[in-house]
């Protein structure tokens, strides 16, 4: 049983306490918080970003955030982002190769802006799952995980357990039994996770086949696969404090230097630095992930080819 990590709750709690909910913007990167934190949001145009989180981009109203489940569709280098049904079957029948799955409490723009990178360095379409609906779950989970003594929802996959209810590793099952044959998927933090917990679902059902032509990336974890996963990679910075006290498995490792949590590259907007300072630092585009690096050195080694 994993040790509960304090720093989910701390920082969570951090957060709200310095986000005054008169502020508009405040409130609103309080609840986006860990998108902006941990993903490169820059690319993510406005009208993208109430694509998916509405028009008040999630602020109150999060009846119109895209709910956890759900898939969207960034194209190369431009904007514009296709949701819903029409983003799902574009998963379905194969004309989207690439998957990701965003965590660290993220949101709706989390998935997209994770999506954009992936799409912008491999040069394709890609799908991303969205795992969550802001930064306040990494409280709500951790607590989740207190009540039932372990760390949050998640406990390690050694046992080849599943975990029901993690909506986004249901929809990547439902996603797989429908057709779904991706060539990549790529996990950052608990969306790492989510797509492990899948893999044993339909591993556990007999269905292990159907992942069999899939290569899979992680960023800031690594997780205990099924031993029919053979293709994988896995990167956590050597200051990353997440990645060190979360991950389960040392099997395709590798540490990069004094590299933290973060994919985002480029520097944060200054009135997160002034409403979030304690957590601000975790945003420095000189630690983040050099995932322009890593993810294309992954797939040569891994030889996937779209």
């Amino acid at each position: 049983m994993k040790k509960f990590k304090s720093f989910y709750l701390l920082a969570a709690l951090a957060a709200l306490l310095m986000a005054p909910l008169s502020n508009v913007w405040a409130a609103y990167t309080t609840l986006t918080m860990f998108d902006h934190l941990y993903y490169d949001v820059g690319p993510v145009s406005s009208s993208d970003r109430y694509a998916v989180c509405g028009y008040w981009g999630g602020l109150y109203a999060t009846y119109d955030w895209l709910p956890r489940g759900a898939v969207v569709v960034a194209k190369p280098n431009q904007s514009g982002v296709t949701k819903g049904t029409t983003a799902e079957n574009m998963v379905i029948t194969n004309q989207v190769k690439v998957i990701v799955i965003a965590g660290v409490g993220s949101s709706p723009l989390g998935a997209l802006a994770m999506a954009k990178q992936a799409a912008n360095i491999l040069n394709v379409p890609v799908a991303g799952i969205v795992a969550g609906q802001g930064g306040y779950e990494v409280t709500y989970d951790a607590m989740i995980g207190l009540m039932n003594n372990s760390t949050n929802k998640w406990n390690s996959f050694a046992s080849g357990a599943y975990i029901s209810g993690i909506l986004s590793s249901e929809k990547l099952y439902t996603l797989y039994s429908k057709g779904a044959r991706p060539k990549l998927i790529i996990g950052h933090s608990k969306g790492t996770w989510d797509y492990i917990n899948a893999l044993w679902k339909m591993n556990n059902l007999g269905k292990a086949s159907w992942y069999a032509g899939t290569k899979f990336v992680s960023f800031g974890m690594n997780g205990i696969v099924p031993g029919n996963v053979a293709n994988f990679r896995a990167y956590i910075g050597s200051a990353d404090l997440l990645g060190m006290t979360n991950f389960d498995s040392t099997k395709n490792l590798t540490w990069v230097p004094s590299k933290k949590h973060s994919l985002n590259r480029h520097a944060l907007d200054s009135s997160i630095s002034y409403s979030l300072p304690l957590l601000a630092p975790e945003g420095n585009p000189a630690t983040a992930m050099p995932v322009e690096i890593y993810l294309p050195k992954a797939v040569a080694e891994m030889g996937v080819t779209f």
